[in-house]
């Protein structure tokens, strides 16, 4: 991935001076270090926070429709496509009526 955005910042020295030595110990250049360290920071911190309040919110969504219906009708779901025909035909014939 090309990349086109420029970020800078102001490091103390003695920070400045671990980063360089650390860039020589890889053999990796500075920018390349900052960002394999933004890059895992990142990925351990932002992304699980984010997709765990995300799960979290998610699941609450979902356990409020969990559960089952009452309605008295054991059958319901069995019969579920032939009632809803049956009400759509009754809305076709009544506006057939009307017009």
């Amino acid at each position: 991935m090309n990349k086109t955005e420029v970020y800078s910042w102001r490091l103390r020295p003695d920070l400045k001076y671990a980063l360089e030595v650390a860039a020589l110990a890889h053999n990796a250049s500075m920018a390349g270090l900052l960002d394999q360290i933004v890059t895992d920071w990142l990925r351990d911190n932002t992304r699980t926070d984010f997709d765990s309040a995300r799960q979290d919110a998610l699941r609450t969504a979902a356990l409020e429709c969990a559960g089952s219906i009452r309605g008295g009708d054991r059958h319901r779901a069995e019969q579920a496509r032939t009632r809803v025909r049956e009400v759509l035909e009754g809305k076709r014939r009544s506006a057939q009526h009307a017009r």
